[in-house]
């Protein structure tokens, strides 16, 4: 999977160019989860405060958030050790020469075209982080437990409360969403089949119609329009 981070301040432009991203990257075959930013201190903030990272950045140049445009955002990311791939979105070329002192793998000039974003996805594959072995579960105020990507057998959401059933009849509570726990795992393995679920396939020891059968006696609910998808999901990772 490619975790994309786009930021821009024109918020009718930002959901645009997140549509055609996920579009042209569905059409080249490609798994993607996309975050929307319209402000630099937006995605600063969740990269320092909240952890996230990303494979690639899409930002534009021009934003209006005080001295900070997209290539002052561009050079913070730098000296935060930052190596993903960045890629320049903007209706101005003449920026481009300094724009490169930051490395960009792409600059795409407004508007976007699908061949051009095709060619920018290809260049952010190399920069494509493995997934994690562990994720985080925020379970108390500053508080967090680690949880073995291994010993998952399924994570349900019930509005904003986490619970990870793990191997052992164990289990980690927390608050937070499918979407962030997803952007942690490897999306081979783990398989959103349900709105509110997200199993492991590698312990999947069978499906039977509208859910997967898990070792202990547990199952998971598979929603019916996925479920041939999730018929797919399973047989394809277990090959």
């Amino acid at each position: 999977m490619l975790k994309l981070a786009i930021c821009d301040d024109d918020r009718g432009f930002l959901s645009e160019l997140s549509e055609s991203v996920a579009r042209v990257a569905e059409e080249d075959g490609k798994d993607c989860l996309i975050d929307e930013y319209t402000s630099p201190s937006q995605l600063l903030a969740a990269i320092e405060k909240d952890g996230q990272h990303y494979d690639a950045f899409f930002l534009d140049i021009l934003m209006e958030e005080g001295e900070l445009d997209g290539i002052e955002l561009a050079k913070r990311l730098r000296q935060m050790q930052i190596r993903s791939a960045i890629i320049f979105v903007t209706r101005a070329p003449e920026y481009a020469l300094s724009s490169f002192d930051v490395g960009p793998v792409h600059y795409l000039l407004k508007p976007v075209t699908p061949a051009r974003l095709s060619e920018a996805l290809n260049r952010c594959v190399p920069y494509r982080q493995p997934a994690a072995s562990y994720i985080y579960i925020e379970d108390g105020p500053r508080q967090k437990t680690r949880v073995s990507a291994d010993d998952i057998l399924y994570i349900e959401v019930i509005r904003t409360k986490l619970i990870v059933r793990c191997k052992g009849d164990r289990s980690v509570t927390g608050i937070g969403s499918l979407h962030s726990v997803i952007s942690m795992l490897d999306t081979r393995r783990f398989y959103q089949c349900h709105r509110s679920f997200v199993v492991n396939l590698s312990m999947v020891t069978g499906i039977r119609r509208f859910e997967y059968v898990l070792p202990g006696g547990h199952t998971v609910p598979i929603a019916k329009k996925r479920y041939p998808e999730a018929m797919r999901a399973m047989i394809t990772y277990k090959d």
